[in-house]
């Protein structure tokens, strides 16, 4: 029998982990496989909070060409393969655990 959680969580901006970093390093790195070199600052102003789509418009803008057919689907797995391996806690997030625990 599967057992339900007692308490969800909806991680918003940074609570529990901060992954916004981690995507945007990934989606810095995908793009300037493609030619479009931007600065870390660059892709923090331009991306932060942003959807894929959103993201893949401004850049095929800055490029003046369309991005490969699968350049989300793309991203999206390096971005999921990067959070298994670098993914971290904010921390004090396993003492708010414990207090609802």
């Amino acid at each position: 029998m599967i057992r339900w959680p007692e308490l969800v969580i909806f991680d918003c901006d940074g609570v529990l982990v901060d992954s916004e970093m981690i995507s945007l390093a990934r989606t810095r790195s995908a793009l300037a496989r493609l030619g479009l070199e931007l600065s870390e600052a660059q892709v923090r102003d331009r991306f932060l909070g942003i959807s894929a789509r959103s993201i893949q418009e401004v850049a095929e803008r800055a490029l003046g060409d369309h991005l490969p057919i699968d350049f989300q689907s793309q991203l999206a797995r390096e971005i999921m393969a990067d959070f298994e391996r670098e993914l971290k806690g904010v921390p004090g997030t396993w003492r708010l655990f414990t207090v609802l625990g």
